[in-house]
């Protein structure tokens, strides 16, 4: 419902969303991700860049979107060497990623 409501420009209403969603499940990648989005949108760029260092140095480590996102605040603040290190990890996690996640195999595979 967040990014709903992002989408449409509700930012203080999607940012109340995503925090719900939160707690709930605050390791939720996707959540964390759309809600670092939503304060870039609101130029809270600080909160947005905590967020994203905390995911891409946790369980969303392999998120190219976390990344794409940290490198461009990155450069928008004019940090070139930190903005050029996301973006290529970014690129190198997106051209590795499988179409479909390997968890949904069958463990017996």
């Amino acid at each position: 419902f967040g990014y709903l409501l992002s989408i449409q420009k509700q930012y203080a209403d999607a940012i109340t969303s995503f925090h719900k969603a939160l707690a709930i499940d605050g390791n939720h990648v996707p959540t964390l991700i759309h809600l670092a989005r939503t304060y870039i949108e609101t130029d809270n760029i600080d909160i947005a860049e905590g967020l994203l260092e905390s995911v891409t140095k946790g369980s969303g480590w392999d998120c190219a979107e976390a990344w794409l996102y940290l490198g461009k605040i990155c450069q928008n603040t004019n940090r070139v060497k930190r903005a050029k290190d996301c973006l290529w990890y970014a690129l190198d996690l997106e051209e590795s990623s499988p179409v479909r996640p390997f968890s949904i195999l069958p463990a017996c595979l």
